[in-house]
């Protein structure tokens, strides 16, 4: 069992591994995510940091963001841009999952990393982040198969405001149990 970024021992890939069932877990902070209500490390410190962002409790600005103060956390960090309703790609991303992936994801859809029949339920949820806005926390799961170990992966999106005020860009972290 080897995991994939944050604290977690690395994996490495070939391929977009699709992370097909997926389960939106609705709710206003990164904790109670993971079964026992314990969400990854990495999230409740990435939380943390999106909550000192904050100010007066609105929405962190994108250009608040300073990578030095998630130094530890960017192996499996991203950040998104909407690039239109339901769909939002890679600005950028950690090593982590570019590994998982098996490529360099900037600029490439989020949905990328999710099987076909999954992406209209994803579209809906990603939307969500941008309009409601609200916190998105993802169960993700690999199909099993001969040859296809167990794969899981917990993903953590945050809104963010653009220089205009508008929540187009999204802080997030994924973080893989499993093997690729």
């Amino acid at each position: 069992n080897s995991g994939g970024g944050c604290g977690e021992p690395g994996s490495q890939g070939a391929r977009v591994v699709p992370l097909g069932r997926w389960r939106d877990a609705a709710g206003d902070s990164a904790a109670g995510f993971a079964p026992g209500g314990q969400a990854p490390l990495a999230f409740n410190q990435l939380f943390a940091y999106w909550e000192a962002l904050r100010d007066g409790g609105r929405l962190p600005f994108r250009n608040r963001v300073d990578p030095r103060g998630i130094a530890h956390l960017l192996e499996c960090s991203f950040l998104l841009e909407r690039i239109a309703p339901g769909l939002a790609r890679f600005r950028l991303a950690g090593m982590g999952l570019c590994d998982i992936a098996g490529m360099e994801m900037r600029g490439t859809p989020l949905s990328i990393l999710m099987a076909p029949e999954s992406r209209p339920a994803l579209a809906t949820a990603l939307e969500s982040v941008f309009v409601g806005p609200r916190i998105l926390r993802l169960d993700l799961e690999a199909e099993r198969g001969i040859g296809r170990p167990a794969l899981a992966a917990r993903m953590l999106i945050l809104p963010l405001l653009d220089d205009g005020g508008q929540v187009t860009r999204a802080l997030g972290c994924m973080v893989c149990e499993g093997q690729v």
